[in-house]
């Protein structure tokens, strides 16, 4: 296959992924787990509906990084020896197994209701005023970094070692918003790296560093609790982001885009021509308007704070479910077993998991000539310059006369950059998230898609990475 390959498999997320973002939770979010409404007494306010599950997790969630929920750092993190950053003082502390229990409950039932689930969004989008649950934000993130810093270095190489190092996440600026639904994720995550810890140990008798295959799949059902942790990280992690809204499966028409693998859109100087994307042109305008409805983007004007709390919860969504799938793998798990667990995944999740890994890619991207090249470098003035450039794309009018192009107006940003530097990430782990695809899409996709992404690593893979530069 040629080139651009990747490109006409995921061209309409890839071009998404150029141009969008999401403003995180916010108060018109439509078609957020089905119809807010729908029951006329409770629209009509004759009844008052029940919310005790929503009002208890959000009570739990404002006090998360306060009081009793905050912690002091020390250089014993979750069980690991670490280097303190420098400035930080507290973070948020791992709950108990009891409190991570009732807080998942209260959760995932306001998340069956839908009113408590328009009660638990509106109250997670309000922002947190108070400094030293600001100041432990900031510093979970740091140390948290830190952690799977160390973490990574004292595990031996392989799936496992790639997973945890993938779950760092992006610096928290407390100059900006910081809503609770930002500090719920992050409590997400240092209770999922405190238990995969906590069991990594119990399974290799202490010894993490010398942890082998056979441990972990002698010992299942503690290898099926580190993927539930991670499956409702990044349940809770989807919400936020805002891509729950969008049935991407319902929108992208993959038989066609599987009938169009050994095609390619001409692509030069970071300009994508939609010359051979007639069959699947439909599926990119049909999407593109519902996402930019995510944008945020209001009289030419972008938040910085919605494009922090888009992609951190795009990295935790993207982090957590790769932890998953790794653990899965190692553990010697069966897709009956994952089921039997309540894992459910299908097209949509495999389109999901593709849009975090580019936005989070290109994000990294962006951040890498943050220091070098660009002159305003900031990632949310990048995609507004790509809506300016691009009308038709975010109208969802595009013909394949019509090309997608980069913007001329950010000096020092060429996007003919991009794929050299996803070749600097090294081979294993570009073809680590194709197995990541092929995992999710044996769960619950499409026999096609398998067949070719594994045809697709086994004869044009290496020659398709080595053209990257």
């Amino acid at each position: 296959m040629k080139k651009m390959f990747v490109l006409v498999l995921l061209v309409p997320i890839l071009t998404i992924a150029l141009i969008s973002c999401d403003p995180g939770i916010r108060s018109n979010i439509a078609g957020f787990m089905g119809n807010l409404g729908g029951n006329v007494y409770i629209d009509n306010e004759w009844v008052q509906p029940n919310t005790a599950d929503a009002e208890a997790a959000v009570a739990t969630i404002a006090s998360l990084g306060t009081g009793a929920g905050a912690a002091a750092v020390t250089t014993e993190s979750y069980g690991i020896t670490i280097s303190v950053p420098a400035g930080v003082t507290t973070v948020l502390a791992p709950q108990s197994s009891t409190d991570q229990t009732e807080l998942k409950n209260n959760i995932a039932t306001a998340l069956t209701s839908p009113t408590q689930t328009k009660t638990l969004i509106t109250e997670l989008q309000k922002q947190i005023t108070d400094e030293g649950q600001k100041e432990a934000v900031k510093g979970t993130v740091a140390v948290f970094n830190e952690t799977i810093t160390q973490l990574s270095g004292t595990l031996p190489d392989g799936d496992i070692k790639t997973a945890l190092s993938n779950l760092t996440l992006p610096p928290v600026d407390t100059t900006q918003t910081i809503t609770q639904g930002d500090v719920l994720i992050l409590q997400m995550m240092t209770n999922l790296i405190s238990n995969t810890i906590t069991t990594l140990n119990t399974v290799s008798g202490g010894s993490i560093g010398s942890l082998t295959d056979d441990q972990l799949q002698n010992n299942q059902t503690q290898v099926l609790s580190i993927v539930d942790d991670a499956l409702f990280t990044a349940q809770i992690a989807e919400q936020l982001s805002g891509s729950a809204t969008i049935d991407f499966s319902g929108q992208l028409d993959l038989a066609s885009l599987l009938g169009n693998l050994n095609k390619g859109s001409k692509a030069s100087r970071g300009t994508i021509e939609l010359t051979d994307a007639g069959d699947f042109i439909g599926t990119i305008n049909n999407i593109i308007p519902d996402l930019v409805e995510l944008l945020g983007v209001k009289d030419g004007e972008y938040s910085k704070a919605d494009y922090q709390k888009f992609i951190l919860n795009q990295r935790a969504y993207r982090a957590a479910i790769e932890h998953a799938l790794s653990f899965a793998k190692k553990g010697n798990l069966t897709s009956a077993q994952l089921q039997n667990r309540g894992v459910s995944f299908d097209t949509s999740t495999l389109i999901k998991y593709i849009y975090a890994v580019l936005m989070t890619e290109h994000h990294g991207y962006w951040e890498s000539k943050r220091f070098t090249e660009i002159t305003d470098p900031r990632p949310e003035e990048i995609i507004l310059a790509y809506l300016n450039e691009n009308p038709k794309l975010a109208a969802g009018t595009l013909t394949v006369s019509d090309s997608i192009t980069a913007p001329t107006t950010i000096t020092g940003f060429d996007y003919d950059e991009f794929p050299g530097y996803l070749s600097g990430k090294k081979k294993p782990y570009v073809k680590a998230i194709i197995d990541n695809l092929i995992a999710i899409n044996n769960i619950g996709g499409i026999a096609q898609l398998t067949e070719a992404l594994e045809d697709f690593l086994a004869e044009d893979f290496d020659e398709w990475f080595a053209d990257l530069v």
